[in-house]
């Protein structure tokens, strides 16, 4: 190379204008080195011994470090498969678990649609799980609703009634005069009377 814009010079002999040395302003000349090359001397005894042992060492130490991060991967792949084996488990059984809550909701549903409407009342007032769920206006409050049917029922069915709603009112502590206001007490009246209790 002769510089930028210089054709390149052949020549029939080596010619090094960079060279490395030990410092930057060397004082012996003999220890300048041209860059890229190399001097090579045979080693003693001794010190292929030693170069022999570090050598070893650096392997074992690579072999050592190979091994850690194997374990490691393994144990890495190990703990994904176990999570993801625990997410598909969860999910199966979360895919069953809604399977079988749509199974018995359907079933409820049918049961419920079997009903007649005196079960249908006496759920209602009880407060079965299924009443709050498929009629829940009738199940919270069931006056308004269910208390005109009580009046019209058979006689059995009155009966059944009038003892489901004294049952849920002594549970709510509307049963007694002091309890309950005079209109409440009318209607407790009124169950009393159709269940032979006045």
């Amino acid at each position: 190379m002769q510089g930028k814009g210089k054709p390149a010079k052949t020549q029939d002999h080596a010619n090094t204008i960079w060279l490395a040395a030990d410092s930057s302003k060397p004082k012996v000349m003999h220890t300048l080195r041209p860059f890229g090359w190399v001097e090579l001397k045979p080693l003693s005894a001794p010190e292929a011994a030693i170069m022999q042992e570090q050598h070893q060492a650096i392997c074992a130490d690579i072999h050592t470090e190979h091994q850690r991060l194997g374990a490691e991967k393994r144990q890495q792949d190990e703990e994904f498969l176990i999570q993801r084996e625990a997410a598909q488990e969860k999910a199966r059984q979360e895919a069953m678990r809604q399977a079988e809550e749509e199974r018995a909701k359907a079933g409820q549903q049918e049961r419920w649609d079997g009903m007649t409407q005196s079960e249908k009342d006496l759920a209602c007032i009880r407060k079965e799980d299924m009443a709050l769920r498929l009629a829940s206006n009738d199940a919270k409050d069931p006056m308004p609703n269910i208390w005109p049917r009580v009046a019209t029922a058979s006689t059995e069915n009155q009966k059944k009634l009038a003892a489901a709603i004294m049952e849920r009112w002594q549970a709510e502590k509307n049963w007694t005069k002091k309890q309950c206001s005079k209109k409440q007490w009318d209607k407790v009246q009124k169950v009393k009377a159709i269940l032979g209790l006045s």
